[in-house]
């Protein structure tokens, strides 16, 4: 199919149906006309006349058993057969109606969770190579690993064909264009000219070779050239970044990345600008994390040499030594497949925030569970239908029909309503698929959807279910004897069988883990919404400075943001180097007089002015705040995590990184500045403004627009042409939770959802079952039994099946909830509540379902009940 030839699966079924005089006749000339269509129509349309020339030719003259069972008569039986079961459907047709509905729900629902999760499950597999390419970085919690490391990589194995490196450009994001057009981008990477080969990038002008070779030279992709230089030919012309003096020449222009891809380029500028910008010193570092390596094998195979030698490699890179104390931290590189990143790595300095394995698992689950209970109330009802019919089999059988074709008979019937619940949760997968899109962030298209696939496995099941619901009762009726059905009109297991009993019992169970689960993620999603990480960032607005506006304001930043305070929305102004959930930089932050030999860890640095902690509302428990006039020379503050690890007198202490030393004039109270997955990491604060790039404003919320207006006014002052984007720091601490928010709704959603299935089937079944004991209740009434008592007797084998249900689901779900909240560095307690509030509510939805039926029989004239039959 993906070469431009017919859909196999169309083929086979000709080659299944067609005799063999036939077949090769009939593809033939199919292959024939695909050629025609496919030049003329193009290839989909050329696929689906295929498809539907193929399904035009199943025909009784050319079938395969043509010359040996099927005869016209039996082909018109098949068709009489067909009829009768719409006649059937029909009749019955509020539960057939309600039975094709809940499964169609059910299949609808289910589809859409598999395409999302083959939509996630596909991530960088549009690269050629992917199988082969990995990403080796730190194991522990680190996504990238130094300069020098790929390099040395490629060297000391040689299972490696190639390796390419990128890096982030000015930060997060970084301001591109001429000085006509300027544009922000969070996607400008330094790369190797190597990824041209390992990613094998479509170069759509330009020459691949020597494109990044030379300093100062970018390669755009087509969207991004677009942008900044219309449908001109961009090769020779220059851009600027940052409004930096020296310009970037354009010597290519690739097809943008792949969608499904965690690479998010859109500018790659050439590595060699990286080692003109950065200094000898810092990029010879062997443990400054800023490269994301990849690796290019030879072969798939290779990888576990990689791994088993990967130890070896570490000796080799630092030495024996710093390989024992990275090995007892857990800080050795790790080798992680390409596919594998989008789902399994949520380390820290990410390209971009990744999805997690966990909600697959989670939703795989959840699709399973729907569709099982789908059919478990398929199968119940159809089956409890179908044993209404005891005195109908017995006048066919009085007609002459064989045992064999009143089987047929039921479960063609089975299958026919399955077929259309089928098509119908097809039709509704399609509707809801723009409104699932805006829910769960996705761009899946209608495409996708109905690629022959998903079509093959949705007619598959409902064929499945067809033989499942309609084999039990088929055998079961057609085997009573003609004086049982016909003259005592017995209803063969007239009562809700044990089969039949466990099945409702699994359906509550899963009913009941749905209803948990969901009160526990809710409860624990609202417990990392109200968790306070230790800042105060309610009205604080943050602006990342580019080129001539960063370097305006940091010449005298104190003078223009005294300035700003004039205006009294805003209460205080700030510099930082990072904003709350950004990465930070890692240091070898330690006192200066420590013992070389003692491990203190890598510490987060954060470099900022004296009014960051005013802005983000910290608070300082020990010693005192930055002072400018007084703090002239390399001053910290630490937090609460530093001082007990030091286990020392922190005020006074002398403290080094890299080359800098100061003393520790105060202590602050520990804050998260990443998401609640991970601990509180330690973190020390230097006074360095003229390291920050990013503006923090404390504003009050009386006028936010006016105040922004103002703000971007006074920085338009400072460089006219300054491109501002505020955003709001509790905006981008909820977009650190966004996924999880969003699959948490889309969970919900669908939880509601099947407890709505599980009560049509409930509802089917009670309706039949009350409807079977009607004169057993009125010859109740007559006898003087009063409606609670009616009502106890018709609820009680439910109540029971409720509670075995409650018994088994209960502790089913504790342990999944224990398994899952394991993952969150901080997490809900379970309590009763999460157990007895579902089950209660599933007591109550159930009993009033039943009572729905129960209610209307027990109200009902007892001579009425009497006469029915």
């Amino acid at each position: 199919m993906k070469n431009g030839t017919p859909p196999k699966w169309a083929v086979r079924l000709v080659k299944w149906y067609s005799h063999p005089y036939y077949t090769q006749e009939i593809i033939g000339d199919l292959e024939e006309m695909f050629t025609i269509w496919k030049q003329e129509k193009g290839i989909f349309k050329a696929k689906l006349f295929y498809v539907w020339n193929a399904i035009l030719f199943i025909r009784t003259y050319n079938s395969r058993l043509s010359n040996q069972s099927i005869s016209f008569n039996q082909l018109s039986m098949i068709k009489h057969s067909i009829k009768l079961s719409l006649r059937n459907i029909r009749k019955h047709k509020v539960y057939s109606l309600g039975n094709m509905m809940g499964l169609a729900i059910g299949i609808s629902i289910s589809l859409i969770i598999f395409i999302h999760i083959n939509h996630e499950l596909s991530f960088e597999k549009e690269y050629a190579k992917h199988d082969r390419i990995f990403r080796v970085s730190s194991s522990k919690d680190w996504a990238q690993s130094p300069p020098s490391f790929a390099e040395e990589l490629k060297s000391f194995f040689p299972e490696i064909e190639d390796v390419a490196r990128f890096a982030k450009y000015g930060g997060n994001a970084s301001v591109i264009g001429t000085k006509e057009k300027q544009f922000i981008s969070e996607g400008i990477f330094q790369a190797d000219e190597s990824v041209i080969h390992v990613f094998d990038l479509n170069f759509l002008q330009g020459s691949k070779k020597g494109s990044l070779d030379k300093p100062y030279t970018v390669v755009l992709t087509k969207s991004i050239a677009s942008k900044v230089f219309g449908n001109e030919n961009p090769i020779g012309k220059s851009i600027e970044i940052n409004e930096e003096k020296r310009k970037f020449e354009v010597t290519g222009v690739i097809a943008d990345l792949p969608e499904k891809s965690h690479l998010k380029a859109e500018v790659l500028v050439s590595m060699p600008t990286f080692y003109e910008q950065i200094p000898e010193d810092w990029t010879g570092s062997r443990g400054w994390m800023v490269m994301y390596s990849y690796a290019l094998l030879d072969d798939q195979k290779s990888v576990t040499k990689l791994r088993q030698r990967m130890s070896d490699f570490t000796v080799h890179y630092f030495n024996e030594e710093a390989a024992e104390e990275m090995a007892l931290n857990g800080q050795f590189f790790e080798v992680m497949p390409l596919t594998d990143i989008h789902l399994k790595s949520n380390r820290t300095g990410e390209m971009g925030p990744n999805s997690s394995i966990t909600y697959i698992y989670i939703f795989g689950t959840l699709a399973i569970f729907i569709i099982i209970i789908a059919s478990v109330n398929f199968i119940n009802i159809f089956t409890t239908l179908a044993f209404k019919r005891v005195k109908e089999i017995g006048l066919r059988k009085i007609a002459g029909a064989q045992r064999k074709q009143l089987v047929f008979q039921l479960l063609l019937e089975a299958c026919v309503t399955a077929m259309l619940a089928a098509t119908l949760g097809l039709i509704l997968c399609l509707i809801f698929l723009p409104y699932y899109n805006a829910l769960a962030n996705l761009t899946i298209t209608w495409v996708e959807l109905i690629v022959s696939t998903n079509i093959m496995l949705i007619a598959s099941l409902a064929i499945l279910l067809g033989v499942l619901s309609g084999m039990y009762p088929a055998l079961l009726v057609t085997r009573q004897k003609l004086s049982e059905s016909i003259v005592k009109n017995v209803n063969p297991k007239a009562s809700i069988s044990l089969f039949r009993k466990g099945l409702i019992v699994f359906q509550f169970t899963l009913s009941l883990f749905i209803l948990i689960s969901t009160m526990v993620v809710n409860r624990q999603m609202n417990f990392i919404k109200k968790k306070d990480l230790g800042f105060d960032t309610d009205q604080v607005v943050t602006l990342k400075t580019y080129g001539n506006l960063g370097k305006e304001i940091r010449k005298n930043h104190r003078s223009f943001f005294a300035s700003l305070k004039q205006n009294s929305n805003i209460s205080e102004v700030s510099l930082a180097s990072n904003v709350v959930g950004e990465p930070l930089s890692r240091e070898y932050f330690r006192p200066a007089d420590a013992d070389p030999e003692v491990d203190y860890g890598a510490t987060h640095m954060l470099w900022t002015d004296e009014a960051y902690l005013d802005v983000m509302g910290m608070e300082l428990i020990e010693g005192r705040n930055f002072r400018a006039k007084v703090d002239t020379s390399v001053v910290f503050l630490v937090s609460e995590q530093i001082a007990k690890n030091w286990d020392r007198n922190m005020v006074g202490t002398i403290a080094q990184y890299r080359d800098e030393k100061g003393p520790i004039i105060g202590v602050f109270k520990d804050v998260n500045h990443y998401s609640l997955h991970s601990d509180v990491a330690p973190l020390a604060m230097c006074l360095k403004p003229s390291w920050a790039g990013n503006l923090l404003f404390k504003i009050n919320g009386e006028n936010p627009i006016e105040t922004m207006e103002y703000i971007e006014a006074s920085l338009k002052e400072k460089s006219p042409n300054a491109i501002t984007q505020f955003s709001f720091v509790n905006d981008r601490l909820q977009q650190l939770y966004a996924k999880e928010n969003n699959m948490f709704f889309v969970f919900k959603s669908f939880s509601i959802l099947a407890l709505i299935i599980s009560c049509l089937g409930l509802l089917g079944i009670a309706a039949i079952e009350v409807q079977r004991r009607t004169k057993e209740v009125g010859i109740r009434k007559v006898l003087g039994a009063s409606a609670s008592e009616i009502l106890i007797l018709l609820s009680k084998q439910f109540s029971l099946m409720l509670a075995i249900a409650i018994l088994v689901g209960v502790p089913v779900s504790y342990l999944s909830s224990e398994k899952w909240l394991s993952d969150y560095s901080y997490r809900i307690d379970l309590s009763a509540w999460e157990f007895v509030v579902p089950s209660v509510s599933l007591i109550i939805i159930s009993m009033l379902v039943v009572s729905l039926h129960s209610i209307k029989v027990i109200r009902s004239n007892p001579t009425e009940s009497l006469r029915n039959e």
